[in-house]
């Protein structure tokens, strides 16, 4: 299992501080516990953009400080699709369609989570099933889900090792290693 030093000797040290986030509060607000490897990058690093191309989302506001972190995920689930009668295919490394299921969406249980996006309009979800520590990794064009057997560490350092097979990614998830 990646650890965040595996990415941080790929991508190099925060080049700011992050902001301290009270997690019982934001867990709170979710009515879910996160992952604690999303939990440590997040404390270590004040935002993440990877290859000018995939961002994480930070766990406070920003700029709409008084939206809670539920609401901000809410919205950008309603963007994202699909819609409670629609299933999204399920695709292996080379894009090949493996089954058509629905998937619910957070806050049902086992939805989808998002916690990061793309720059083509792609979604980074968790698939909420079990221990969030357990939680799969997905990225989701709205029709099409692939999904990484592990959790956000290991897909970010992976990606960054060039060692992914993500048809829905550019360069197939491979990226640069550089970070905003």
């Amino acid at each position: 299992m990646a650890t965040i030093a595996d990415l941080e000797n790929l991508i190099g040290p925060p080049i700011r501080p992050a902001p301290i986030n009270d997690w019982d509060a934001i867990e709170a607000d979710l009515e879910l516990r996160l992952p604690a490897d999303y939990k440590e990058l997040m404390t270590r690093y004040a935002s993440l953009k990877l290859d000018a191309h995939l961002g994480l989302y930070i766990p406070n506001p920003g700029d709409h400080p008084q939206e809670t972190m539920r609401e901000g995920v809410l919205s950008m689930l309603r963007d994202l699709g699909p819609h409670e009668d629609e299933e999204l295919e399920i695709v292996d490394g080379q894009g090949n369609v493996l089954e058509e299921r629905h998937f619910p969406h957070y806050p049902h249980p086992e939805g989808l989570l998002p916690w990061g996006s793309t720059q083509n309009g792609d979604v980074c979800l968790w698939e909420t099933t079990g221990d969030p520590d357990t939680w799969k990794v997905c990225i989701s064009d709205g029709i099409f889900i692939w999904k990484h057997g592990s959790g956000i560490l290991d897909f970010l350092v992976k990606a960054n090792q060039w060692s992914l097979s993500c048809p829905l990614l550019p360069d197939g998830g491979n990226l640069d290693r550089t970070y905003t």
